[in-house]
């Protein structure tokens, strides 16, 4: 009955070992990393001369491991912030001015967690056609 007893702790440690321990911390997370929304759109009203400026949306990350660092692809018309700490964290997008206009189709703000894994949110702000 000893030799069993001895037995069952050697074996959970030799499982810890093999995965990588047993904290999380360094670990990554099962769950996909994912956005919602995955997409959002503008489409300036008819007649309008200049494309939305303003507050665009709330995204809320799931998933991946955190922290989370964010990128926009045009960052004079895109404004993000640049990192989300919190797993079921949200960011703010706001679409801004610039000289050259704020409009774009598409656009987009990365996501990409602790692991290196990514994912997008799509954007667009344009004119009625």
């Amino acid at each position: 009955m000893k030799s069993i007893l001895l037995a069952a702790p050697v074996l959970a440690s030799m499982v810890l070992l093999g995965c990588g321990g047993g904290d999380d911390d360094l670990s990554g997370s099962l769950v996909e990393l994912n956005v919602q929304p995955a997409e959002i759109g503008w489409t300036a009203a008819t007649g309008a001369t200049t494309c939305y400026v303003g507050p665009a949306g709330v995204v809320k990350i799931t998933g991946g491991a955190p922290p989370y660092r964010l990128s926009a692809s045009f960052p004079d018309r895109i404004s993000v912030v640049a990192q989300v700490d919190d797993l079921g964290g949200t960011f703010a997008i706001t679409f801004t001015n610039t000289p050259s206009g704020s409009c774009f189709d598409p656009g987009s703000v990365t996501v990409t967690d602790r692991l290196g894994r990514r994912t997008v949110v799509t954007l667009t702000n344009k004119l009625t056609a």
